[in-house]
């Protein structure tokens, strides 16, 4: 609910409540052990902050701050060592940063920005790092 709620307040304009109550969802969904929800509440408001141009907040929320993934030990951010490139559909994405996800052991966390050439339409998404690539089958859709 607390979810449904920070979406209908940024519709509305309220990028500070809807923070707030993405920051309440995700803590309810952790003290209840439902990770896979926490962590898409935090991805949400990452790319909630992107599509506004808010990279900065964009890039901590993709990182685990903010929102969060939960404490780690310790708790620290991890960036990779490699440099990793993104591409979406045929276009090359921004990278903001990649880092390890904290709390999840071998999740990259991966912050980048939607190439502007993008045409409305889904596409595939795929990150390289040393050579190794990410699976094809994730989409996102492209809405200008």
């Amino acid at each position: 609910m607390l979810a449904l709620e920070s979406d209908t307040a940024v519709y509305g304009g309220r990028f500070s409540d809807a923070r707030e109550l993405t920051r309440r969802a995700a803590d309810s969904a952790r003290r209840t052990d439902e990770k896979e929800p926490a962590a898409e509440y935090t991805a949400e408001a990452a790319v909630r902050e992107a599509l506004v141009g808010n990279t900065l907040l964009a890039k901590r929320e993709a990182h685990g701050g903010g929102t969060g993934f939960g404490p780690t030990s310790p708790n620290a951010t991890y960036n990779t060592a490699t440099t990793v490139s993104v591409k979406v559909g045929t276009e090359s994405a921004t990278v903001y940063g990649a880092a390890l996800a904290p709390g999840y052991a071998g999740l990259y966390q991966v912050a980048i920005q939607i190439p502007a050439s993008l045409a409305n339409g889904d596409y595939p998404v795929l990150a390289t790092i040393s050579g190794a690539q990410s699976p094809a089958t994730t989409l996102i859709t492209v809405q200008q």
